[in-house]
């Protein structure tokens, strides 16, 4: 079977095709490669495509008003990752199931070298407070890291 996709902000917040499903909100970049579409498309039932960088941000919103209409039975968010657009996808979800004091199940991914990687809750919300990430890194040195897999960061390191 075919999975739908549409783009998130077009969709009507009460399509009956979203009710009780398993959606996912997936970074629309991502479907331009098979191998990662191949996996995510297995994941639900209908695919919500989502650029931050090109669209206006209003995904809270959107995502917490198809959460309160719509019922979905769990969300899955699946983006890029190390982009600074993609993340609030991320922060979206999290802050629209605060908004409507909804537990609808979900799950968050990162695509890295076309392999998904589970993101815990935990890690979305710390991302948001950058002077404890700080404190973190104070401890651990990541900079070998950053060096291999960050282009930016290898750029002002030299």
């Amino acid at each position: 079977m075919k999975i739908e996709i549409r783009s998130l902000l077009s969709t009507w917040v009460k399509d009956q095709s979203l009710y009780g499903k398993c959606i996912i909100i997936c970074s629309e970049c991502l479907l331009n490669n098979d191998n990662v579409f191949e996996k995510i498309s297995h994941m639900g039932d209908i695919i919500l495509k989502a650029c931050p960088e090109k669209e206006e941000n209003t995904y809270f919103g959107k995502i917490a008003t198809i959460i309160k209409c719509s019922k979905p039975r769990k969300i899955i968010v699946v983006t890029r990752d190390g982009s600074p657009h993609c993340r609030v996808l991320h922060n979206a979800l999290l802050q629209a199931m605060f908004l409507t004091g909804s537990n609808v199940e979900h799950e968050n991914y990162v695509v890295l070298d076309e392999n998904l990687v589970r993101i815990s809750r935990e890690t979305i919300t710390l991302s948001r407070y950058l002077s404890v990430i700080e404190e973190i890194l104070g401890k651990i040195n990541v900079k070998e890291f950053l060096r291999r897999s960050s282009i930016e960061y290898s750029s002002f390191s030299k």
